[in-house]
C-alpha cells in the first residue's frame, strides 16, 4: 500500500540519517541532532538563548518560530548530557569573554535599552556561539554572534558526499538543513530552516536573519 510504502522510505531515510550524524560530532554534530529530534528550523535552532532550555522538564522554549508564535519542542533525553557539556563549556568561553571586556550579546526589540545589563547576563546568551567575537553592523560593538548557518549546510553537504548516499536521501538531508517542508513520520515535523543569516531591513528594523523577532538575530 501506499501508507507502507511511505513508512518503508522514512525507515530507510532514518537509517540513512543517524549513518550520516553518526561521523558528525562537536557542536556541528549537536545541532543537526537537536534539528532532527526536536523539529526546530535552523535559525530557531541557531538563535537558541540559554533561558530557553529547560533541563529539568526536558523542554526548549523556541521564540518567534513559524508564524511569529511561540512554541514549545521536547529536548529528546540522549541529547540532556550532549547539551549540558556544550553549555559548560560555552559558559566558560562567556566568563573570558567578559573578564576581556567584551560578553554582551544582541538584544532583540528595545531589551538591549530598558535593561543595559541583560546583554551581559548568561541567561541571554546564545546557545551555540561562534567560534571568534565580530562586528555587529548594526551597533558597532564587538561580540559574539551565534554560529552561521552555512557552516551547519557545509557539514551535511560534505557529510552526504563521503557517505555516497542515494539521491532521495541527499534531498531528505537538503530538507534537513535548508528546508520546504516537514519529513513525516519517523522524523520530527518541521526540522528545516531558512538557512538565511543575512542583514536585512524589516518594517524599519535592522536584523540578521531575523532579528526583530524576540529570540531573534
Amino acid at each position: 500500500s501506499a501508507k507502507s510504502i511511505a513508512h518503508n522510505g522514512m525507515k530507510n531515510w532514518g537509517y540513512h540519517l543517524k549513518r550520516l550524524l553518526g561521523p558528525i560530532d562537536g557542536t556541528t554534530g549537536l545541532i543537526l541532532r537537536l534539528l532532527y529530534g526536536t523539529g526546530m528550523r535552523m535559525m530557531e535552532c541557531l538563535r537558541l538563548r540559554v533561558k530557553d532550555v529547560d533541563f529539568a522538564r526536558r523542554e526548549i522554549l523556541v521564540r518567534e518560530g513559524k508564524g511569529f508564535k511561540d512554541r514549545v519542542t521536547m529536548l529528546p533525553e540522549r541529547l540532556v548530557a550532549p547539551l549540558g557539556e556544550h553549555l559548560a563549556r560555552v559558559k566558560t568561553l562567556h566568563a573570558a569573554d567578559l573578564a576581556a571586556g567584551f560578553g554582551d550579546v544582541y538584544l532583540p526589540w528595545a531589551l538591549e535599552r530598558k535593561y543595559p545589563n541583560a546583554a551581559r547576563e548568561w541567561a541571554w546568551q546564545y546557545v551555540f556561539v561562534a567560534a571568534r567575537r565580530s562586528v555587529d553592523p548594526r551597533s558597532g560593538a564587538v561580540r559574539r554572534h551565534h554560529v552561521e548557518a552555512q557552516s551547519i549546510q557545509r557539514a551535511m553537504r560534505q557529510a552526504l558526499r563521503l557517505a555516497g548516499v542515494s539521491k532521495p536521501a541527499r534531498q531528505e538531508a537538503s530538507i534537513l538543513v535548508h528546508g520546504q517542508r516537514s519529513s513525516g513520520a519517523g522524523m520530527a515535523p518541521a526540522v528545516a530552516g531558512t538557512g538565511q543569516d543575512a542583514y536585512a531591513s524589516r518594517s524599519g528594523r535592522c536584523r540578521r536573519g531575523g532579528a526583530n523577532a524576540r529570540g531573534g538575530s
